[in-house]
């Protein structure tokens, strides 16, 4: 098996192989610990770029997503945002990366303080995109607790958790990425019980967001 690509280098796997997953192996990947990463990005954009121009000036549905990834990561959120929606409008070519894409489209609107109806916009677009994923519900129910929408905000979390139930038992072996929003989702929906007088719901809320991250300060 070898690694392909000046740029994200991705494994290149034949046709007549297949790779399993392997749920006793884990992988620590410290490429882009904070350390290095403002530097890797850099790096990686001057590559893409380069690449780009030997190609004429166009990119690639690829070259897109990368380049989103890197303006993302140096907080260029207004080209982050741009090139998640060509790579979005190309979609047919990158449908593996369709969470990825959604996810940092909304990252983009979130971290770079777009306007609330602007945020929530993109947060139902990645609902809609990716129906069984968790992850955008979630982050919708703790962005709606951020703004005081409370019922709503709990809608959306509790329907997260049973989400999550769901593809725990449909996808074994593969990263839950929904971990860190986990803590934070228990923590609001204990406070959500606080303010309704559910004191035990929200005991039982604390408690799992503790027995996911012990360091949880506010639920503890």
């Amino acid at each position: 098996l070898r690694y392909r690509g000046k740029v994200h280098e991705a494994l290149d796997v034949p046709k007549n192989r297949m790779i399993e997953l392997v749920k006793e192996i884990e992988i620590i990947h410290t490429g882009y610990s904070a350390a290095v990463v403002q530097g890797k990005l850099k790096r990686n954009l001057k590559l893409l770029q380069q690449k780009i121009a030997e190609n004429g000036g166009k990119p690639t549905p690829r070259d897109c997503r990368y380049l989103m990834d890197c303006y993302y990561g140096l907080a260029d959120y207004p080209k982050a945002i741009e090139y998640a929606e060509r790579s979005l409008a190309q979609l047919a070519q990158m449908e593996d990366a369709r969470m990825h894409l959604h996810m940092i489209r909304v990252s983009a609107y979130l971290f770079g303080k777009f306007d609330q109806q602007i945020v929530l916009h993109s947060m139902d677009e990645a609902i809609a995109a990716c129906p069984d994923v968790a992850d955008f519900l979630m982050m919708k129910g703790l962005y709606l607790f951020e703004k005081q929408i409370y019922v709503e905000s709990e809608t959306c979390l509790q329907q997260a958790l049973m989400a999550r139930d769901k593809y725990e038992l449909d996808v074994e072996g593969v990263a839950d990425n929904l971990q860190r929003f986990l803590p934070s989702a228990y923590w609001v929906l204990g406070q959500l019980g606080g303010l309704q007088h559910q004191e035990d719901q929200a005991r039982e809320y604390y408690l799992q967001a503790l027995k996911v991250y012990p360091y949880q300060t506010g639920a503890l």
